[in-house]
């Protein structure tokens, strides 16, 4: 670890971490890292929507390493990411919604209720 004495602004490179540790805590006032770590930045959410390879289209949510999917009627969208805490942009329902079209070999309980939301859209 590199140390620097803070009155003089002198840099000591290449000092064993536990001597360099215990300096700093002995004498925190006089001696500070030299070259301190970056503080860690924050992860930023990234959206899309992407087509399926079966050419459907769905919405991507990003935010570190953590990745999200959705692929139902527009209607969902948002309350399937607020049980998450993550808030939908406009402009992400806007687009998933003039794009979207239900699967053709959805299960018979919702298939009526997706072909009316999509006839009910496209007007």
């Amino acid at each position: 670890m590199d140390v620097k004495i803070v009155s003089t602004g002198r840099v000591f490179y290449q000092i064993d971490n536990a001597v360099a540790a215990l300096l700093m805590e002995m004498f925190p006032a006089a001696i500070e890292r030299a070259n301190p770590k970056p503080a860690p930045t924050a992860p930023t959410a990234a959206w899309g929507i992407n087509v399926t390879p079966s050419g459907y289209q769905h919405v991507i949510f990003k935010l570190g390493d953590r990745t999200e999917f959705y692929d139902g009627p527009p209607s969902g969208l948002t309350s399937h990411f607020q049980k998450m805490g993550v808030v939908v942009p406009d402009h992400i329902a806007e687009r998933y919604k003039s794009l979207w079209k239900p699967r053709e070999f959805e299960h018979p309980s919702v298939q009526a209720a997706y072909w009316a939301e999509y006839e009910a859209i496209h007007k």
